[in-house]
């Protein structure tokens, strides 16, 4: 298995919940013999997706930021952790746009994955609102629909 991971804190405060979830894996991950990197998305200029799918042609998006770092981690990495809190049932903004930016970079014209089968995700997310009032309400399961 390859031991590259890469972890994406998609939240604003570095000591709220999800930064801290992604603090404890750090540390045991690479406790463990991991080599992980981390990207705060808060300190990551991601402009909007402009739409023009040229990156679903080529896999690399036209806009000139940060996002091309982005792209070139996601794709050496063999698990790739997202932490982001949940807001009003979906991630922050900062989160969507890193996924509309990163959409030709993951998928080609044909909506075909460009990467290999063996690479693994997990999704940490947390929210402000008491159990269950959390589920009821779709919070916690709006941002991972």
């Amino acid at each position: 298995m390859d031991k590259r991971m890469l972890l994406i804190k998609g939240g604003p405060r570095s000591d709220g919940a999800t930064g801290r979830m992604l603090d404890y894996l750090y540390r045991y991950a690479t406790d463990n013999g991991w080599n992980c990197h981390r990207i705060d998305l808060y300190e990551k200029t991601i402009a909007p997706c402009t739409g023009c799918r040229t990156c679903r042609q080529t896999g690399i998006c036209v806009v000139k930021d940060d996002i091309s770092e982005l792209r070139d981690l996601f794709i050496s990495s063999g698990l790739i952790v997202l932490g982001a809190p949940t807001y009003f049932a979906n991630v922050p903004g900062p989160v969507k746009n890193m996924f509309d930016r990163l959409s030709g970079a993951i998928l080609d014209e044909k909506a075909r994955p460009r990467f290999n089968k063996y690479k693994r995700y997990i999704i940490l997310t947390a929210c402000g609102t008491p159990a269950p009032w959390d589920r009821l309400t779709g919070q916690s399961t709006g941002a991972l629909r």
